[in-house]
């Protein structure tokens, strides 16, 4: 049976984790962040702030209790996904496409702000460079602020997988459905940086949902 869901849980969830994010800058103190990192906690901040009513919003129309404090979850799943993508590209791998798609997104950023729109041709990898360079004119210049956010719309993405499955089959076990979708490690760990995997994800759960 679908009982009316218990939003309440969010608040004190996303109201800790905002506290434990103050406490952390302060333990550490802004003159000891690099900029990379500050410009991370602050999009860490926004995007917990757009996700809490949205998880709340969602769990109402699923009617089941627990779905909205799962998505919450599936959030702090998917941002530590980006921090772990981020040091193993760093530390293990020492680089990779992520690095192109941050400087030349500065770049078109930029050029966005001179109010040049002439990017040339739109699709492979330009248009990843292009969707980078959107992106910065809002995000702090932190290229794991740009981890971060496209994990975020890769979380997005398995949102509408998530909701679509709801259509399609409404029989079906959708909290095992729901478990697999947002917590396998594979998911969590590759479609969570600065790059194609993440777009993919977003742009396959909405047509899913289309």
């Amino acid at each position: 049976s679908r009982r009316p869901v218990a939003p309440s849980l969010l608040g004190p969830v996303a109201g800790v984790a905002i506290v434990v994010l103050v406490l952390l800058v302060g333990s550490l103190g802004l003159n000891g962040l690099s900029a990379d990192d500050l410009g991370a906690l602050i999009t860490f901040a926004v995007l917990l702030c757009i996700t809490v009513p949205l998880a709340v919003v969602l769990g109402r129309l699923d009617g089941h209790r627990g779905y909205a404090s799962l998505l919450l979850a599936a959030f702090f799943a998917k941002m530590v996904g980006a921090y772990v993508r981020y040091t193993v590209l760093r530390e293990v791998y020492g680089g990779g496409d992520a690095d192109r798609y941050y400087a030349v997104g500065l770049e078109l950023a930029a050029q966005v702000e001179r109010g040049d729109y002439a990017f040339g041709e739109v699709s492979g990898t330009r248009f990843i460079e292009i969707a980078s360079g959107f992106a910065y004119t809002v995000l702090p210049p932190s290229q794991l602020a740009g981890f971060l956010l496209f994990s975020w719309i890769a979380f997005l993405g398995l949102i509408l997988f998530s909701r679509a499955i709801r259509i399609a089959l409404p029989d079906a076990d959708h909290r095992r459905y729901d478990l697999l979708l947002f917590f396998l490690p594979t998911i969590v760990f590759w479609p969570s940086s600065l790059g194609k995997e993440a777009w993919m994800v977003a742009v396959l759960g909405l047509a899913s949902y289309g």
